[in-house]
C-alpha cells in the first residue's frame, strides 16, 4: 500500500505516526532514484537486445535479426515516448499539489520500465493459461499503486512524431518478423521453375538454415534506412533525458520541504537527505532556510 498522505494517520501511535511519515518522506524522495534507474534500465535493453541482433545478422540468420531488430526499435522508442511525457508534466511549472505532482513523475517513470498489458501481480504464478478469461489476463490498475498500464504502440506513435516514417517502418519490421511475408524473403532460397512432360510447370522452394544476401523489396530497405536514421539520434535522447533531472530534482525537494517539514525534523542531520541530491539532509531540504 502507497502512503500518499501521513497526516490522515493521526488516530494512531505516536511511533507509528512517525514511521508513516518517514516511509512518505523517502518514497517521494525515491522517485529522484528511479529517474536514475529508468535511464539505465533503457540503455541496457537497447544495448543487449540490439548486440543480439548485430549478432544474428552477422552470423547470416537474418530472420532472426529482423526480429530483434524490431525489439530494438520498440526499447528505443519508449526512451522517446519516456521523455516526451516528461516533457509535458514538467511544463506545469506551479502544480496545486506537490505530492501528487512528484507522485505522476514516479508513474511516468514506472510505466517506462515496467510498463505491461498482462496482468502479472495476479498471474505470474499461473500455469494453466487456457483457463485465463481476457479481463484476468488484462493488467488493471491498483487502487493503492501506480498505474502500469502501457502500449508499445504509444512510444512507437511517440518516436514517429519525432522521426516521421518511423511507424511504417516499424510495421513493415513486424511483418518480416512475423510468418509469410519474412520466411518468403529470408528463410527461402530464390525458387526454382521447370516444366514437366505434360507441359506443367512446377515451383520448387528450399528452405535453408543460413541466408546468404537476398533481393528483398524495396520498401524493408527504406524501413531499415528511417530506423537507422532514428537509432542515430538514440544519443541525442538520452542527454534529453538527462536535462530533465535537475527539474525532477526540483519538484522532489519541494514537495519534500512542503509536505514533509516535521518528517525532516526526526532524520538525523548527516544523515543523505531523502530527496536525493546526495547531500547531507543538514545541508539540503533539512536546511532552516530554504529559497524555492
Amino acid at each position: 500500500m502507497r502512503v500518499r498522505d501521513y497526516r490522515n494517520a493521526k488516530m494512531l501511535p505516536r511511533e507509528t505516526q512517525e514511521w508513516l511519515a518517514l516511509h512518505a518522506l523517502h518514497q517521494m524522495g525515491n522517485t529522484t532514484t528511479e529517474f536514475d534507474q529508468a535511464l539505465a534500465f533503457a540503455l541496457a535493453r537497447v544495448v543487449e537486445v540490439g548486440e543480439g541482433c548485430s549478432s544474428e545478422f552477422r552470423a547470416g540468420r537474418p530472420l532472426s535479426g529482423v526480429t530483434l531488430l524490431r525489439a530494438t526499435v520498440e526499447h528505443a522508442s519508449v526512451l522517446v515516448h519516456l521523455c516526451r511525457k516528461l516533457s509535458a508534466h514538467l511544463a506545469i511549472t506551479k502544480p496545486a499539489n506537490s505530492v501528487a505532482y512528484v507522485t505522476k513523475i514516479e508513474e511516468i517513470l514506472a510505466v517506462a520500465v515496467f510498463g505491461t498489458r498482462f496482468n502479472w501481480p495476479q498471474n505470474i504464478n499461473s500455469d494453466d493459461l487456457a483457463t485465463l478469461e481476457r479481463k484476468e489476463r488484462e493488467y488493471t490498475k491498483d487502487e493503492n499503486g501506480l498505474n502500469l498500464r502501457a502500449q508499445v504502440m504509444d512510444a512507437i506513435d511517440s518516436a514517429d512524431a519525432e522521426c516521421p516514417g518511423f511507424r511504417a517502418a516499424y510495421e513493415i519490421l513486424c511483418e518480416f518478423a512475423h510468418p509469410n511475408i519474412g520466411a518468403t524473403w529470408l528463410v527461402n532460397d530464390v525458387p526454382v521453375q521447370h516444366v514437366d512432360s505434360m507441359g506443367i510447370q512446377w515451383i520448387a522452394r528450399r528452405l535453408r538454415s543460413q541466408s546468404p544476401d537476398v533481393a528483398v523489396p524495396h520498401a524493408f530497405g527504406a524501413a531499415v534506412r528511417v530506423v537507422d536514421s532514428c537509432l542515430l539520434r538514440f544519443r541525442d535522447w538520452v542527454e534529453q533525458y538527462r536535462g530533465y533531472r535537475p527539474r525532477v530534482l526540483q519538484a522532489v525537494q519541494f514537495a519534500v520541504r512542503t509536505t514533509g517539514r516535521s518528517a525532516l525534523a526526526l532524520l538525523n542531520p548527516y544523515d543523505p537527505c531523502p530527496c536525493g541530491s546526495g547531500a547531507k539532509a543538514k545541508f539540503c531540504c533539512r536546511a532552516p532556510k530554504i529559497e524555492h
